[in-house]
């Protein structure tokens, strides 16, 4: 039986799981919907320190549309609850970021879209095969709104109209068969958020690419406006999700 369907108690709050939740909410999938996919694509790997490969990287076709993925991991209560409020938060900005519309980025945004880009990567990390990392006190603390600790990096980027695509990677880095930094990318809508996070803090991913085409929005940085002037193209997004080796 998987990780997920045995699953009992709510990754957040610890309270009992009665059923599988939308990872993503009913606005988003409406929002994102209109698409119509059929299918996304789930791409999975662990590499150790120095780039050689410990488990083979394996391409999933799961199906239904990402923005219609469920998960056993938080419960209704607090899907329905502290998380709705992250969300809405979130919302106003969100929607430019999947649209690809113009939007100036402040502080309050950055903050806004990290939290909820944060949230979603601690639930994605139990979708899936590989172990999650990010411990049940951190996600405990997030829960109360404490802001995300400095082990977590986001960034952001823009696909670009005409290069929609619909992954989730999961990339795991190990050294003497324990894991201390994983990496997940969505892609979705307009946008490419790339996550990180490390049990080493020096272990850290840092993306030295031009701003022009990647913005990290946690730790927040100077406001910034949106979309970038380069879009990530169908070649750079195969590159990231090939390794996170890519992007360090």
């Amino acid at each position: 039986m998987s990780t997920q369907l045995s699953r009992i108690l709510c990754i957040f709050c610890e309270g009992a799981l009665r059923s599988e939740e939308h990872v993503w909410s009913e606005w988003t999938r409406q929002l994102i919907g209109a698409t119509r996919d059929t299918h996304h694509w789930i791409v999975s790997g662990v590499t150790n320190s120095r780039g050689e490969i410990v488990r083979e990287y394996t391409t999933k076709r799961i199906q239904g549309g990402i923005h219609n993925v469920t998960v056993k991991a938080p419960c209704e209560k607090c899907n329905n609850g502290w998380m709705n409020v992250v969300d809405s938060a979130a919302r106003p900005y969100l929607e430019h970021l999947f649209l690809g519309r113009s939007r100036n980025l402040t502080h309050w945004a950055q903050r806004s879209l990290a939290r909820l880009l944060v949230m979603k990567f601690m639930v994605l990390e139990f979708f899936g095969d590989i172990e999650p990392l990010c411990p049940q006190e951190e996600r405990d603390c997030f829960r109360r709104g404490v802001d995300p600790s400095e082990r977590w990096r986001i960034w952001i980027g823009s696909q670009g109209a005409r290069n929609i695509n619909r992954t989730q990677t999961r990339h795991s880095i190990t050294e003497a068969n324990a894991a201390h930094t994983t990496v997940q990318i969505i892609a979705m809508g307009d946008l490419v958020a790339i996550g990180a996070y490390s049990t080493r803090k020096q272990q850290l991913p840092v993306i030295e690419r031009s701003n022009l085409i990647y913005r990290q929005i946690f730790p927040i940085g100077e406001a910034f406006r949106w979309p970038p002037l380069t879009s990530i193209d169908r070649k750079e997004l195969r590159l990231i999700q090939k390794s996170a080796q890519s992007i360090l």
